[in-house]
Formats: structure tokens, C-alpha cells, sequence
């Protein structure tokens, strides 16, 4: 993934996922959501990029420093080198890169063969580079606690290393699971209820009261691939006529035990919150926040 006509600085990124890895002859439905979502994130975002998927992982080469806990469906990311899966390059490149952390003592190696063309196996990858970078550095083997992670994933013919990995929200690429209705208010547990659903793939509706201020969405538009527009209704029993409209398949609510309603619709009627205290709202809202 080298394609640079603009001859621009790029920055080239692996991408992991893990609960669509589980979904069958469907995988790859899920994994050309996700790829589309990451598209229209970066767009977002502007500058030149590419996204390609691979056996396992997903590949982005962008010229603006991402953000991608923001893509729900993503697990982890991590900044990488790409060279050949060639064993004499792949050492090479590795103790080259290992020049920029001159005050590390302790390390381990972390190999992962996505594709079983390359002929070293995982654990045989890790012992040897292993032994030439102690070899090379004097550093220490520390399997538990390290201070450095030298990681290599082999796809293909492809080699990535990286030494650094960057936890996400995971869940699955928003759109996957089809439409939902969500009724949206100031009141931050509708803005929390919005991201749960949206998390496990809903495609976000959001529709508001007529008789109430129009919400910040902000945060929740930080987390879908596009423009948050929210329609008004005069009234709660309006939210069948837009739900039909819009083919949704459910309505969600921001309910709790303490705000507990009752709403006239033959709609499934769902509650994401119905568990949670508000402080524990306030808990569950700051993960996102933390991700912007």
C-alpha cells in the first residue's frame, strides 16, 4: 500500500477489528461497512487517504493524524512500517527502528503471520529476531511487563512493524445492523442511548420534541459517518409515522428506572439504560468523550 502520486507524508496504519471477525459468510458485508465508515471518517477529516482491507486487518495510509476510537467497529490501531516479508529485510528494518528507543533496557516480540506463506512460524519469528535484538542492544527479554512491544504482523507478502498499539470502542461499523429510531433531548442519557445502539451497528435516527431545545449533538456526531440531522415531532405518537417512514426497525428511548414511560407504539420499544443510575450514565459517557 505505497501508492503516493502527490508524493505527499503519509502515515500508513494497521487497523484491527474482532466481533465481525466471528460473523460467518457475512464477514464480509461487515468488513465493507467498516471500510466505508473509515472512508467517511477520514473524508471528515480532509487530506489525502487510501483504505484497503486485507486478510484480517484493515490498512489506511492518511496524511492527517487519525483519530480512529471514533469508528466504532475498530478494536486497536497501531502506526506502522510496511517492507516485504522477507526475513533478512524484516530483521533489517526492525533493528533499524529500534535505533529511535536508545533508553530502553527490558523488550519482548510480538509475531503475528496473518497468512501461512511466510515460512517461519509465529513463536520462531519471536525467539530469533528476539535473540539478534539482545544481541544488537543488550537489552532484556521481559515477556510480562516491558517497556518496548516490537510487534510484526506478516499478510501476504507484506510485513508491518509497529511499537505502539492504541485501543478503540470496537462493537460493529455503524449502518450494519439497519435503522433505529432514537429519541433525542438535552438530557445526556439520550445522547449515551444514541451511541450504545449505534455501537452495535444501528443506523441512527434521531427525532426531538418540538416542545424542547434542540440538543448539542456534537459528541454523538463525533461517532457516525455523517451529518446528524434531527427531525421534530409535536408529539411522542409521531414516532411511528417517522419510524415507518424512515424503515426503522425499532424506537429507543433514554428510559431508566427512575424516568420509566410508557409510549403508544407498535414498535419494539427499547431501553439501553434501563440498568444504569445516572452516575453511571455520566461513567459510561466519559469513554467517548475520551475518545474525541
Amino acid at each position: 500500500m505505497t501508492d503516493n502520486p502527490l508524493n505527499l507524508s503519509l502515515s500508513l496504519y494497521v487497523l484491527r477489528y474482532a466481533e465481525i471477525a466471528l460473523k460467518g459468510k457475512n464477514r464480509i458485508f461487515f468488513e465493507k461497512k467498516l471500510v466505508e465508515n473509515i472512508g467517511l471518517y477520514l473524508k471528515k477529516q480532509g487530506g489525502l487517504a487510501k483504505v484497503k482491507r486485507l486478510h484480517g486487518r484493515i490498512l489506511v495510509m492518511c496524511e492527517k493524524t487519525p483519530k480512529f476510537e471514533q469508528v466504532f467497529g475498530i478494536v486497536s490501531y497501531s502506526p506502522a512500517q510496511e517492507f516485504s516479508a522477507n526475513w533478512k529485510m524484516m530483521t533489517q528494518e526492525t533493528l533499524s527502528e529500534l535505533k529511535k528507543h536508545e533508553k530502553t533496557t527490558t523488550f519482548r516480540v510480538s509475531a503475528k503471520r496473518l497468512t501461512k506463506d511466510f515460512s517461519k512460524t509465529s513463536p520462531e519469528i519471536e525467539r530469533e529476531l528476539g535473540a539478534l535484538i539482545v544481541e544488537a542492544t543488550g537489552w532484556k527479554v521481559d515477556l510480562e511487563a516491558p517497556e518496548l512491544d516490537v510487534c510484526l504482523e506478516i499478510i501476504g507478502p507484506s510485513s508491518y512493524l509497529f511499537t505502539k498499539t492504541i485501543k478503540c470502542l470496537g462493537g460493529l461499523p455503524v449502518g450494519a445492523e439497519g435503522k433505529v429510531l432514537v429519541l433525542i433531548s438535552q438530557d445526556p442519557k439520550s445522547h449515551l442511548a444514541a451511541l450504545l445502539l449505534a455501537k452495535r451497528g444501528c443506523d441512527i435516527q434521531p427525532v426531538m420534541l418540538e416542545s424542547q431545545k434542540t440538543p448539542d449533538v456534537a459528541l454523538l456526531e463525533s461517532f457516525l459517518p455523517r451529518q446528524v440531522t434531527i427531525e421534530k415531532l409535536t408529539g411522542p405518537d409521531q414516532m411511528d409515522i417517522v419510524a415507518e417512514k424512515r424503515f426503522c426497525t425499532a424506537i429507543i428511548v433514554p428510559d431508566t428506572l427512575g424516568t420509566l414511560q410508557e409510549y403508544d407504539s407498535s414498535y419494539p420499544i427499547l431501553r439501553p439504560l434501563i440498568g444504569l443510575s445516572d452516575e453511571e450514565v455520566l461513567v459510561e459517557l466519559e469513554k467517548y468523550k475520551r475518545a474525541l
